[in-house]
């Protein structure tokens, strides 16, 4: 459903873009006055994306995409050479955008949800987001105050609910993905779909000319920090690889690789922008695609977030401070 297991170390035209658009850090080192030359902080390197289709702007690259549908605000895309993907340019409002920002970190990855913790910690009791703003740790499988003064860099830190969520990287809605025997799992317990993200997601898949079925029954939040990836993989675990995947971009940038059936072909790279989302129909469901690189939003002016996510529009600071340093990715699907 979401990654194909392990990622290639073979040398292909798709590892090869991985590792171009990949965070790269730099030490600045520095000459003391004794003459010595000392180590000092790490920053990222410049990374090229003339290459990169972004459809904020129009410039050269963007002959290579074409439109083919708008509705107010909202613009939808095909790109060469990549039959049945579409990007869907301003697909969510600025109210929609902070909407589903909270749900994600408040209920989206709430029991019972599967989250990537479920193996070391089995499921987290409920209220992660409030034991964040209460700086409340875990302890026994319930969030408490700590019984003496956990310092920095003692081992139980990492018990404490603002590491958890910076750890947290993804949550299952709808049936959950068991990763051995890549089935479904229909009849255990899950986070429901709820109608508003249904409703969303169907109507981002009308945005598409084909007229698919689009039933939303499982999908995958991912949770990212810059500098993150997400490995080149196929979605193929549906049962019908004829309905489309909606998937929804929320919060940081990021660079996101849409390659071909096999990993020796050149990928188109492009930038995925908060409010921007992709529906992946057709022929490019059998394509691989990956997310080499997640950007801060502090990192450079093309990379700030939307007005609609910035501290001033939010009611909370807590919201406006988590999305200024992460990314959200939705992704929807139906697996009939």
């Amino acid at each position: 459903m979401y990654v194909d297991g392990a990622s290639t170390t073979r040398r292909t035209a798709f590892r090869d873009a991985e590792k171009r658009y990949q965070l790269k850090l730099v030490e600045q080192f520095r000459v003391s006055a004794n003459g010595k030359r000392r180590g000092g902080r790490f920053v990222a390197e410049p990374t090229d994306l003339s290459d990169v289709l972004d459809f904020s702007v129009d410039d050269e690259r963007s002959s290579r995409r074409s439109l083919v549908s708008t509705s107010g605000t909202t613009e939808t895309y095909a790109i060469d050479g990549h039959p049945g993907f579409y990007y869907v340019k301003n697909a969510l409002s600025a109210e929609e955008q902070r909407t589903w920002v909270r749900a994600a970190v408040s209920e989206l990855c709430e029991p019972p949800a599967r989250t990537n913790f479920a193996k070391e910690l089995g499921e987290l009791p409920s209220g992660l987001w409030n034991a964040v703003q209460e700086d409340l740790m875990l302890f026994d499988g319930a969030w408490a105050r700590p019984g003496r003064e956990v310092k920095r860099g003692d081992a139980e830190e990492r018990f404490f609910a603002r590491h958890l969520l910076k750890k947290l990287r993804w949550a299952t809605v709808g049936a959950p993905f068991e990763w051995t025997s890549r089935v479904y799992e229909p009849d255990v317990p899950r986070r429901a779909i709820s109608d508003d993200l249904v409703e969303l997601t169907r109507r981002i898949a009308r945005a598409a000319p084909e007229k698919w079925t689009f039933d939303a029954q499982a999908g995958l939040v991912n949770y990212y920090q810059p500098g993150d990836t997400l490995n080149g993989h196929m979605d193929d675990a549906e049962n019908n690889l004829d309905r489309p995947i909606v998937s929804i971009s929320l919060g940081c940038p990021a660079v996101f690789l849409l390659g071909h059936e096999n990993r020796d072909k050149s990928p188109t790279a492009m930038i995925l922008r908060s409010g921007d989302a992709v529906i992946l129909g057709g022929e490019s469901r059998k394509c691989y695609h990956g997310v080499p690189r997640v950007f801060a939003s502090d990192e450079s002016l093309e990379f700030e977030l939307p007005t609609c996510l910035r501290a001033e529009a939010w009611d909370d600071d807590a919201y406006a401070s988590y999305i200024s340093r992460a990314r959200i990715n939705i992704s929807i699907r139906d697996i009939d």
